[in-house]
Formats: structure tokens, C-alpha cells, sequence
């Protein structure tokens, strides 16, 4: 942006120096007329001058003089929408802390639920084991002991 603003006034000052220099008409033997921005050699008779007026000052949005306010406006805007987006940024990022953290409770409080099922079927082998229950029970059991371990190691 400083630079593209640096460029514009070098180009307004070269344009305003440019609109400044002298143009000079004359005619020469043959009755052609000719223009330029050098002088002719003093062998012609009929050298004219012309003033070149600068060029018409054009309207625009912001006045002489205000070209720094506004462009301190627009870095301000800038400078606004830049905390904005800041903003929004850190309250999604919370939002999203907040939606893992409440999973984590709940991925907690299913790890626990299959903690105290897994001590439970295991209470119950031995008991059943002890009473001299049935194979098929028992194998139940391990199956169900065996799937709740597989499953407290993926998730917890």
C-alpha cells in the first residue's frame, strides 16, 4: 500500500513538472508548423511561446490536505475488521475447546461405565465358577469380559 501511494505521488509530481515546462510553436521556410519542448534555433523568425496550463483539478472523495485522514480511516477499518475476524476466530476455537471437552466427559463416563461392567462380568465368573455353573455361561462370560477389555483399549 506505501509503495503503490509512494508511486502516485512521484507520478502527480512528474505530471505537474511536466504540465510546467515551455512548448514552443514556429514555422519553418517551407510553412510548416512544428511544436516542441525545446527551443528552436534562434534562426527562425516567428518563435511563440504557449503556456500550458496545469491540468484542471478533478473532484474527488477527499479534499486537499485530507489524503492522510482518509488513508488513516482505511488502515483504521483495516485495523477493525482484522480484530474482528481476531474475534471470531478465538470464540470458534472455544467452541470447539468446549465440544471436546464435553466429549472427553463423555468418552469418560463411557470408559467408567465399561470399567464397572468389565469388574462386574468378572464378580460374576468367579461367583459362577465357584457355584459350578454351566460351560456355556462361563464362555458367555469371557467372551463378554474379552470384548469389554478389547473395548476399554480403543477408547480409553
Amino acid at each position: 500500500m506505501i509503495r503503490s501511494l509512494f508511486l502516485c505521488v512521484v507520478f502527480f509530481m512528474y505530471c505537474n513538472a511536466y504540465a510546467q515546462q515551455k512548448i514552443y510553436k514556429w514555422v519553418d521556410a517551407k510553412g510548416k508548423t512544428h511544436y516542441s519542448e525545446e527551443e528552436p534555433h534562434e534562426t527562425q523568425k516567428s518563435i511563440e511561446e504557449i503556456k500550458v496550463k496545469p491540468p484542471t483539478k478533478q473532484h474527488s472523495s477527499v479534499e486537499d490536505g485530507d489524503t492522510i485522514g482518509s488513508n488513516k480511516l482505511w488502515f483504521d477499518e483495516q485495523i477493525k475488521r482484522r480484530e474482528q475476524s481476531e474475534v471470531i476466530k478465538k470464540q470458534k476455537q472455544k467452541a470447539v475447546l468446549k465440544r471436546k471437552q464435553s466429549l472427553n466427559q463423555s468418552q469418560k463416563k463411557s470408559c467408567q461405565s465399561y470399567r464397572n461392567s468389565l469388574v462386574r462380568y468378572q464378580n460374576e465368573l468367579k461367583a459362577s465358577k465357584r457355584a459350578g455353573i454351566r460351560v456355556k455361561t462361563e464362555n458367555w462370560y469371557k467372551s463378554k469380559i474379552s470384548s469389554l477389555e478389547e473395548t476399554l483399549k480403543t477408547l480409553c
